[in-house]
């Protein structure tokens, strides 16, 4: 060290350098040394080092090695002097920038609205307005149907009244009375002054073809299609009701209700305190922690005592709760949240699962949303007393189908002895019959279901599959055929229709609740009166799901859950949903009929309903059950389908109810009565019946027999 600051290093010197100075005088005017690092030492690589980055170069550091030089924006002006900006090869043809380009300019009428559909679709709020032609007289002007407003400027207010005059004459759909259109501002703009929703809402384009094509009118290319031609295009979900801004939650009330919790518990010497609560959409659950060796019976035994204390109109102890090492507490909210339907169907995963019969239940306890695939439970009985939001649960099962599946996916049948709760599903494209609302008709009605049942085992067996899913992969992987719709069967008031529609009618619905699960066909049964007369154990053995809402007596708890529980709830949607296992507390979803009558007077306009049979072919069929006298060759078809058997040398009656427009059960009696006849041979599994006549001649002289 020569100082406090400096140092020394010392300089290395290899074997070519001391050769080099024994051999040869240094010169100081050539001399120079190489570069050593102290990593690698004399071995170093040369690398290209690129210019640094000056302050406002704007990036243009590296101009150097580009081979095509920049180009500001004034050169290019330069270059492209005296030349309008649409004819220029680098800009497009139209921009927002060079629409000044063109005022001036000799365009037609025709060009400057394809220019503007083009740019700015169909209802621009600028137009491109071209000078008047010279040397044009005001009378021709008049006589071509050249107006003013083509012909001059025009302010924005003019603009838009012109537009929503345009619109305004465009066809519109009435909806209860109501002009329903599906263009986005227009139907914005009904959408907040009639229906009482924001404006700013999302809108699903893709319900119908041709919206993106420009140019065109959709609505008319839609409308001109037949409605048995239109394939199904699920309702726009605006439709439905709006969630609302949540207020911000008041959890004051709750840590007092805690309190008298841990105070009540201390008063009877129970050991244990309140550890977790979860508060739902209608009731909050406490978790209640107990001491080693203290039994959760011992909390069930003072409910009235915290049901005092708590000043509680109901009060539920889940003890323990299910998959936890604590009792619940369940307590009423002091105000509770409504849960809508139009929240719950806007989760994405669930639209797109995949699943027709995966419907819309409601929130559980924690605020998570519960859904039910019906085919994993597979039926489901709904129960509870009047006004608890029974029929509001079977709505919602009804309006997530016409979100979630087509009517080649699933097929409904409505039972409604009352007539008129489920009346709004009325011409659904989904229905394979019109709701049955006669108590005598909902027998013929259940036995052509157990028919389609039969026919479809046997399907199965020739086809050598077990089940609808096995089938309908086959079809989809190219085996002959056609895939099978699920058949969902709801019947409403399923007291009133044992005491009315007789014996025979409780024999089938226990056939389809035992077999029917396999053949895609499903059942969801509801009553006000779950009493042991009416459920009995051989029906409710099959029904998996169930459903209880706030029944009137701990029997009636019973008879449902097979234990207590559903005489406490509070109602008005308020639900315990069991699958076999543990009970489910859940707030159901919330529809309005306002909301239910907008999408079904959308699907009545727009599709037609293909039942695959009708009210007369019950009738018919209650005929032959009744031991009346019944000859099939009194219907007006018969003699015209068996001329068409003999034509074709064909008997299916698939072909028979697509030619003649009748029901399955129609053509089965037409059928059998050619079979007694001798014109086809009797029905054999796996095959198609055989015409036995050749000619009309015999068939003639067989009819006049």
């Amino acid at each position: 060290m020569k100082g406090k600051n400096e140092f020394y290093i010392a300089k290395i010197e290899d074997e070519t350098t001391k050769i080099n100075k024994s051999v040869a005088p240094q010169d100081k005017k050539k001399k120079f040394e190489r570069f050593v690092s102290s990593y690698t030492g004399y071995h170093n690589e040369d690398k290209i080092v690129f210019p640094y980055v000056k302050y406002d170069n704007k990036g243009r550091q590296y101009e150097d090695l580009k081979e095509k030089k920049y180009r500001s924006e004034d050169d290019r002006n330069k270059e492209y002097k005296g030349i309008p900006s649409y004819l220029r090869r680098e800009e497009p043809v139209m921009t927002k920038r060079n629409i000044e380009d063109l005022k001036g300019t000799r365009l037609s009428r025709e060009e400057i609205e394809r220019r503007n559909r083009e740019n700015y679709g169909m209802y621009s709020a600028q137009k491109i307005v071209a000078e008047p032609q010279k040397n044009v007289r005001e009378e021709e002007k008049v006589a071509q149907g050249k107006e003013a407003y083509y012909q001059e400027s025009l302010s924005p207010e003019e603009i838009a009244e012109r537009n929503r005059i345009e619109r305004e004459k465009r066809s519109t759909l009435v909806v209860r009375g109501k002009p329903f259109s599906r263009e986005p501002e227009y139907y914005q703009e009904v959408k907040s002054e009639d229906y009482n929703r924001p404006a700013q809402s999302s809108y699903r384009e893709d319900n119908y073809p041709g919206y993106q094509e420009q140019g065109t009118n959709f609505r008319d290319k839609y409308q001109s299609q037949s409605k048995r031609q239109r394939k199904y295009k699920f309702p726009p979900i605006d439709l439905l009701n709006e969630p609302r801004a949540k207020s911000a939650e008041n959890h004051a009330e709750t840590m007092m209700q805690r309190g008298i919790i841990d105070n009540t518990l201390a008063e009877f010497k129970i050991g244990g305190r309140v550890e977790n609560y979860t508060k739902g959409p209608t009731v909050t659950q406490f978790e209640v922690k107990l001491d080693s060796g203290v039994k959760p019976e011992r909390v069930e035994s003072i409910f009235k005592s915290l049901q005092m204390n708590l000043a509680s109109e109901s009060l539920r102890i889940e003890a323990p709760i299910a998959g936890k090492t604590a009792v619940g507490i369940e307590v009423p909210n002091a105000s509770r949240e409504v849960v809508l339907f139009g929240e719950m169907i806007r989760n994405r995963e669930f639209l797109n699962d995949g699943k027709p019969l995966n419907v819309v239940l409601g929130k559980m306890v924690d605020g998570r949303s519960k859904y039910l695939n019906i085919i994993e439970m597979p039926h489901v009985l709904i129960a509870g007393s009047t006004g608890s939001g029974k029929t509001v649960c079977i709505h919602t099962i009804l309006t997530s189908i016409l979100y979630k599946a087509t009517p080649e996916e699933v097929k409904l049948i409505l039972i409604d002895p009352k007539r008129n709760e489920l009346l709004y599903f009325r011409e659904m494209p989904h229905l394979a019959a019109p709701i049955i609302t006669d108590a005598n008709l909902a027998t013929p009605a259940l036995k052509w279901v157990v028919d389609e049942m039969e026919r479809r085992f046997m399907l199965f067996e020739t086809t050598f599959k077990n089940s609808i899913e096995t089938y309908n992969a086959s079809i989809d992987q190219g085996q002959p055929g056609r895939k099978l719709p699920y058949i969902l069967i709801v019947i409403d008031e399923f007291a009133d229709l044992i005491n009315t529609a007789g014996e025979s009618f409780e024999i089938y619905v226990q056939r389809i609740a035992q077999k029917a699960r396999s053949a895609g066909i499903h059942m969801i049964i509801a009553t006000q009166r779950p009493t042991t007369d009416v459920v009995k154990g051989t029906i409710k053995a099959n029904f998996q799901g169930r459903i209880a809402f706030r029944v009137n007596q701990q029997i009636d708890s019973m008879t449902i859950l097979d234990h207590s529980g559903a005489e406490k709830l509070l109602g008005r949607g308020d639900m315990l949903f069991n699958s076999g296992s543990n009970d489910i507390r859940i707030q159901n979803a919330f529809i309005t009929i306002d909301e239910i009558e907008r999408v079904t007077d959308l699907l009545r306009e727009e599709y037609e309903t293909n039942y695959m049979f009708t009210a007369d072919d019950l009738k018919k069929q209650a005929e032959i059950d009744n031991n009346v006298s019944f000859d099939p060759r009194s219907d007006e078809l018969f003699e015209r389908v068996a001329r068409y058997v003999v034509a074709f040398q064909r008997a299916s009656m698939n072909q028979l109810q697509k030619a003649f427009g009748m029901g399955f059960n129609r053509a089965d009696n037409i059928m059998i009565g050619l079979e007694k006849l001798g014109i086809v041979s009797p029905v054999i599994p796996g095959r198609q019946r055989d015409v036995l006549v050749q000619s009309e001649e015999e068939l003639d002289e067989i009819l006049r027999r």
